[in-house]
């Protein structure tokens, strides 16, 4: 995962900082053709937005154990990159939201494709 794009206009950001995240905006569901395998894989693409007006848009490639309880509203948002501890790549990551497990799932890998400030 890259985080340059978010780092040019946070520049002290961190994994742990996804967690300002607290409202999904956008979810949406794409299922692609792995060229490697020929198997169908499936994205997911959230949109969240912060208290602190910051709007992101990033893509999660090839989701497993997915499971979403919710309305959205989430109490902090986190990625954590499973690799260091033994997991495949294709669960590289693990997603959530802290307190009520309202969202999580694992990923293969995490696209930014849209970091901003939302202006008032």
């Amino acid at each position: 995962m890259n985080l340059d794009s978010i780092r040019s206009i946070l520049p002290s950001f961190q994994m742990g900082n996804f967690n300002m995240f607290n409202k999904i905006t956008l979810l949406k569901w794409e299922t692609k053709l792995d060229e490697c395998d020929w198997g169908n894989i499936t994205n997911l693409i959230l949109e969240m937005i912060s208290d602190e007006n910051y709007k992101i848009i990033m893509e999660f490639l090839d989701v497993k154990s997915w499971c979403f309880d919710g309305d959205g509203q989430i109490k902090g948002f986190y990625i954590q990159d499973m690799s260091e501890n033994g997991y495949e790549n294709d669960v590289r990551y693990r997603v959530g939201d802290y307190e009520d497990d309202a969202i999580k799932f694992y990923c293969s890998n995490v696209v930014i494709q849209k970091f901003e400030k939302i202006l008032s």
